[in-house]
């Protein structure tokens, strides 16, 4: 997140035995794929991510944001 200067943006990490549950409460389509990312906008709109998530990536969603 440093990379990207993103330090102001929350995030969250999960510390559970139950993950596969609470992936799929984010997403039902979710198979298990790992890593797994979750973007939620100001207005709301979740974009889910599985798999790896690149700075590029990161950075069109931010800017398709705006």
């Amino acid at each position: 997140m440093e990379k990207a200067e993103l330090e102001s943006v929350s995030q969250y990490g999960l510390a559970d035995d139950f993950l596969d549950r609470l992936f799929f409460e984010v997403d039902p389509t979710w198979r298990g794929e790992l890593p797994f990312t979750a973007m939620v906008g100001a207005d709301g709109k979740l974009v889910t991510i599985a798999g790896s998530l690149d700075e590029p990536a990161i950075a069109e969603w931010l800017k398709s944001r705006k």
